[in-house]
């Protein structure tokens, strides 16, 4: 579990656990942008422009707190190329816990404490508001993702270590918009957990000047419907499901000699 790991400018990216595997892939490889600073010469007047276009997004308006991002850069012409980021949060409200009731009884388990209905209401809105935002400034939202709480994820330990990982509900989306033939690409991952916790934040990405294609998205995954997807629909899944491709725009461009082409996320 990642709760609190990386802080800079005033941002500390928290909430992915070992049900974020979603969220998880989509940040690897974020952690060198976040506490350095690319030379002077690695980023073009282009990648400074894309960026441009990440700071002027309408979903800015209804974020809060910090935020923190970077234009593209290159590190070196044998190295990935790093695309422009730009992350926020559209809520970040920290709970207090459960109340400690001491150490278990010999053979008693490990109990999880439970989602409360305002806290998932609260992560599952912020979200939903989030894909209007993005909807109403041009962008195609094509896919969208929930898992409930104490849903089988691949991966999960039958047995918490080193203690009991709060249960947690979590609504994710991907949307792409192409501005003067480029594909930008925005992220939303909302959850609440049983520690009180409800975070939604989002990360925007645009291709990096170096690479050979500006538009990663040229089958042009059509947007899910409102009614139809797990976050904005009414009804709350029994288990994790999702609408839309399963594919995502991740932090590095490709290697030098491969194609520049969006991947499965993850998401399953």
């Amino acid at each position: 579990m990642i709760s609190h790991g990386v802080t800079a400018r005033g941002v500390t990216l928290r909430g992915v656990t070992r049900r974020g595997i979603l969220v998880l892939l989509v940040l690897a490889g974020s952690f060198p942008a976040l506490v350095g600073c690319p030379a002077n010469g690695s980023v073009t007047a282009v990648d400074r422009q894309r960026y441009q276009v990440l700071a002027h997004e309408r979903l800015l308006r209804i974020a809060v707190g910090d935020r923190v991002g970077s234009p593209g850069f290159l590190i070196s012409p044998t190295l990935p190329p790093r695309r422009g980021y730009l992350d926020g949060y559209l809520i970040d409200k920290l709970g207090h816990g459960p109340a400690s009731t001491g150490s278990p009884a010999p053979g008693a388990g490990l109990a999880l404490p439970a989602v409360s209905r305002s806290a998932k209401s609260a992560a599952r809105a912020a979200t939903a508001k989030g894909i209007a935002a993005l909807r109403a400034s041009g962008w195609t939202v094509y896919f969208a993702g929930c898992t409930p709480p104490s849903a089988s994820v691949p991966g999960d330990s039958a047995v918490p270590w080193p203690s009991p990982e709060p249960d947690e509900w979590s609504f994710d989306a991907f949307a792409y918009r192409l501005v003067g033939g480029v594909s930008y690409f925005a992220r939303l991952h909302g959850f609440a957990n049983g520690n009180g916790d409800v975070r939604v934040d989002f990360r925007f990405l645009t291709p990096n000047s170096h690479e050979t294609m500006a538009n990663l998205f040229p089958d042009q995954p059509p947007a899910v419907s409102r009614s139809g997807n797990c976050v904005e629909s009414r009804t709350d899944p029994t288990s994790r499901t999702h609408t839309g491709p399963v594919i995502a725009m991740f932090d590095n461009g490709p290697a030098p000699g491969r194609s520049p082409t969006i991947a499965p996320s993850g998401y399953r």
